[in-house]
């Protein structure tokens, strides 16, 4: 059993996945969010492509086509990657999470893919973990990051998030999954703790 932490950009994965690790370090095996070693990269994007032609079909329609193939790149090449490390047990960016973003760039592309379809043939034997809060908090949270992921206003991009959160709301149903809301803790520590303690369960360490 692998833990993957999802959730809309901006909302806070990566600074409590930081601060798990800190914490937690000596307990636990877990990889950061740089696949830093996967050969035969190239390979590895081709055949994900030959599976799912409409992808690259679709994606020459939209505007951030460039953003929109490293998304589904990073898919193949991190599954590729887990697959192959054994002692991968926790990530803030594993499959799932490029697929989330993949939904966010595209526009027209979303109306012609099954998402829901694609989730069931990438998604891996993965518990997850949902950092949640409202849309309009990690909406701030994303335009005073130092690197941006979108470039999109905040009218764009808030119905942006909310088309993928309706996302997230049908992928739940197809998860074994559990929903942590930041609103919930006083403390980004707290919340790290909690979800630490219960990946401590889950993994039975």
């Amino acid at each position: 059993m692998r833990i993957e932490i999802i959730g809309l950009p901006g909302v806070g994965k990566t600074h409590i996945y930081n601060l798990v690790c800190k914490r937690h370090s000596d307990s636990f095996k877990y990889f950061s969010n740089n696949v830093k070693s996967v050969r035969l990269d190239s390979l590895y994007d081709y055949l994900f492509y030959f599976k799912h032609p409409i992808l690259v079909f679709l994606s020459n329609f939209e505007k951030k086509r460039d953003d929109l193939f490293i998304s589904f790149k990073r898919i193949a090449r991190r599954r590729k990657y887990i697959l192959r490390k054994n002692d991968c047990v926790f990530t803030d960016f594993g499959i799932v999470q490029p697929l989330l973003e993949a939904h966010i760039l595209s526009d027209t592309f979303n109306e012609r893919i099954n998402w829901v379809k694609l989730f069931d043939e990438i998604r891996m034997d993965h518990c997850y973990f949902i950092i949640n809060d409202t849309i309009n908090n990690i909406v701030k949270r994303e335009f005073t990051r130092t690197h941006r992921r979108f470039d999109y206003n905040k009218e764009h991009l808030t119905r942006k998030y909310c088309k993928c959160d309706e996302l997230i709301e049908i992928l739940k149903k197809r998860m074994f999954y559990y929903e942590f809301k930041i609103s919930d803790y006083k403390e980004a520590s707290d919340l790290a703790d909690d979800l630490y303690s219960k990946m401590i369960e889950i993994l039975d360490l």
